[in-house]
């Protein structure tokens, strides 16, 4: 047995550097309204839980596939069995990191990259993460419209001038359908009009993330049901739709060419 002094002094010979990692991340708004991050009471989340678990199950006993939360879209995101609230609302959340996300925090317009002050915060983001009915048990139509009430409160935030307030409106009066509650995105808005740092958010984050969903690889099995759910594409001389198909659709020119989603 070694001496206690020298026991010590192997001990110390043995010591290493301290390595301190610190991990920062970016809190705007929006972030925390996002589907994925949502939180809710105990109580809500077993009783939403219980009805998908029925829900996600057919009459033939097929369970009902979707994607789940992704960042990496060079291939299609895991598949779930959406019998959870959070398989569900981790499945919404696919269509914000696709599409809304880039359309928030230092988002601007311009006619190239980064775009000219002030950055968009959550201007556009709340239209697609907070929009309501006045009369929830209702159903939609023309004397109860789905509205979007965080809009203002978040224009008002980035302080924008004048002519940049306008646009944002006119922006969101042409994409907001208040019948429907659903958003239309034509290509001559946003390509090379709408910037998220080097980015245009048209080429190079939509349709660069998107491209998997709308052109890639034909799937089988649970991942092609989950892809007819998320994404539905149309092509030029298609008849019009009078109901929503998919979390998101992708309206193809004559040249194969997105012009709308």
């Amino acid at each position: 047995r070694a001496p206690r002094g020298q026991l010590r002094g192997r001990v110390s010979s043995m010591a290493r550097p301290i390595t301190r990692v610190v991990h920062w991340n970016v809190f705007e708004d929006g972030l925390t309204d996002a589907p994925g991050n949502l939180g809710f009471p105990r109580g809500f989340e077993e009783r939403f839980s219980r009805l998908l678990r029925h829900l996600s199950i057919n009459g033939g006993k097929e369970a009902f596939y979707g994607f789940t939360q992704a960042r990496d879209f060079t291939r299609f995101p895991p598949v779930a069995v959406l019998d959870s609230t959070m398989a569900f609302f981790s499945s919404l959340d696919l269509a914000y990191s696709a599409m809304y996300h880039s359309m928030g925090g230092e988002a601007r317009f311009g006619s190239s990259a980064p775009g000219e002050s002030p950055d968009l915060g959550n201007s556009f983001r709340t239209l697609f993460l907070r929009s309501a009915l006045p009369e929830p048990s209702q159903k939609p139509g023309a004397t109860n419209r789905w509205t979007t009430p965080d809009f203002e409160v978040e224009l008002e935030k980035i302080s924008p001038p004048a002519e940049v307030a306008q646009r944002v409106r006119d922006l969101r009066q042409s994409a907001f359908d208040p019948i429907r509650g659903s958003l239309g995105w034509d290509r001559s808005w946003i390509d090379g009009l709408l910037w998220k740092r080097k980015e245009n958010v048209w080429q190079g984050k939509w349709m660069k993330d998107l491209s998997i969903f709308i052109s890639g690889p034909a799937p089988d099995g649970p991942v092609a049901e989950a892809l007819s759910r998320f994404m539905h594409v149309t092509r030029a001389g298609d008849a019009p739709e009078t109901e929503i198909k998919s979390v998101l659709t992708a309206h193809l020119d004559e040249n194969e060419q997105v012009q709308q989603l």
